[in-house]
């Protein structure tokens, strides 16, 4: 249950993730072929509010996931499976306390996988630095607005704002996400990869963000006109497209949360419970 709930969650996010779409319902002063999306939520834009719930609504999204996978479920009550063992031993098979994903006394978080663990890490972190980016905008845009000085040069300028900061923080976040998921749909675990769905449709999604961020930043230190409007719509498009997917996954994914070690509870001929399983 925990865990479709999450994967709910985190399709949600992708899909406000996107609410930048809306630019193309009304019309707008800005070219989205040359501008960056951190200038459509510039304190005085039309619509700005629009767009701040988008990316609030995606960073509360993805920090509710991250805490339903990665806070640990309660222990199960070792009385609790003697109780069932003993009313249930004659009618029930005797792996079905195994389908509970917990040994007794034992409390467990949804994903064991280390890679799928640091993705759930990073997702926290994105929604966190999401929500502060989103209240945290630029007070206006270069060239646009009057009296607003211009950005300074060198690597990554856009690190002269807070704003900027916390969507690096974002990005190298949801970057860290994609990739440490990739990692885990294709590694095999006991009970088969956890994502199987991004193996080859997510890491494909990846592969395509990748080349679109390798575009804005080698773009962005180039004399000349490179679309990096159209490069970041890319990027987070892409972003977007494949938290819908892993939302998918993590909803329709198998043997995330089990422990390697099925264990389950048999009951004596003496009407004792007796433990069997893997040592």
């Amino acid at each position: 249950m925990r865990r479709s709930l999450a994967g709910i969650l985190i399709a949600v996010a992708g899909l406000c993730y996107s609410s930048w779409v809306l630019e193309f319902a009304w019309a707008d002063s800005l070219d989205p072929m040359r501008t960056f999306l951190s200038e459509l939520d510039v304190a005085n834009r039309p619509h700005r509010d629009i767009y701040v719930v988008g990316d609030v609504t995606t960073g509360v999204c993805a920090l509710v996931a991250a805490l339903l996978l990665l806070v640990p479920r309660p222990p199960f009550p070792r009385w609790l499976s003697r109780h069932r063992a003993e009313r249930g031993a004659e009618s029930k098979p005797p792996g079905d306390l195994d389908r509970l994903g917990q040994r007794e006394g034992d409390a467990t978080s949804v994903f064991r996988d280390r890679t799928a663990t640091t993705a759930v890490i990073a997702l926290a972190v994105f929604g966190a630095a999401t929500i502060a980016n989103a209240q945290l905008p630029i007070e206006c845009i270069p060239g646009v607005d009057p009296g607003c000085p211009g950005e300074p040069s060198g690597l990554l300028p856009q690190l002269h704002h807070i704003h900027a900061l916390t969507s690096t923080v974002a990005v190298f976040a949801i970057f860290t996400v994609m990739v440490a998921a990739g990692v885990s749909a294709v590694r095999t675990t006991p009970d088969g990869p956890v994502w199987p769905m991004l193996r080859w449709v997510g890491n494909a999604v990846l592969v395509i963000v990748a080349l679109a961020t390798v575009w804005m930043l080698l773009a962005d230190n180039l004399v000349g006109d490179y679309r990096l409007g159209l490069a970041q719509r890319i990027q987070v498009g892409g972003m977007s497209v494949w938290m819908m997917l892993w939302g998918w996954a993590v909803v329709g994914s198998r043997g995330g949360d089990r422990t390697p070690e099925a264990e389950h509870v048999d009951v004596a001929p003496g009407g004792s419970p007796a433990r069997s399983g893997a040592p």
